[in-house]
């Protein structure tokens, strides 16, 4: 095997070590050197099953979420990440516009688009906001992703009220 394959076999196995949450170290650099060219094609490399459409598919139907543009307008959704509440209204469902607060970069209501809801990766719910996914929200000229999402709940009534 040559010099190309085994750093690229080396750059694959850090890279699916990140992802899982694990560190690359410098033990399992000189263990790569050890083990030499021969064991280095005997190891297999998968993609995490997320990151295929049906692991993407099979997570979305076990870890659920809901579609905010079956809501009304002016409803208001309160979803929880690791460290902060975000308050969410829904201005016009059928263009998944929002208004939302909460966090650093959202300290005061902002309005945006609801894009979808991600794990992380290329693949995008659209108009969706799941359990353990990122909301992916577009303002202005940039996308903001949140942290996993750990709960949702609809209000029951419209965040505004009153004559106009």
């Amino acid at each position: 095997m040559s010099d190309l394959s085994n750093k690229l076999m080396r750059t694959l196995e850090r890279c699916s070590q990140i992802f899982r949450g694990g560190k690359s170290s410098g033990s399992a650099k000189k263990k790569d050197k050890e083990e030499g060219a021969s064991s280095a094609k005997s190891k297999v490399h998968s993609v995490p099953r997320v990151c295929t459409l049906d692991g993407f598919a099979e997570e979305l139907e076990q870890k659920g979420g809901m579609d905010p543009t079956q809501l009304e307008p002016l409803t208001e959704i309160a979803v929880k990440t690791e460290d902060t509440l975000f308050a969410v209204t829904v201005l016009n469902p059928s263009e998944s516009q929002i208004l939302i607060q909460g966090g650093k970069l959202f300290s005061q209501p902002f309005k945006g688009k609801l894009c979808g809801a991600s794990f992380g990766g290329s693949f995008l719910k659209m108009r969706w906001i799941g359990i353990g996914m990122r909301m992916e929200i577009r303002c202005d000229d940039c996308t903001v992703l949140t942290p996993p999402v750990r709960s949702i709940e609809v209000k029951d009534e419209p965040a505004i009220l009153g004559p106009f």
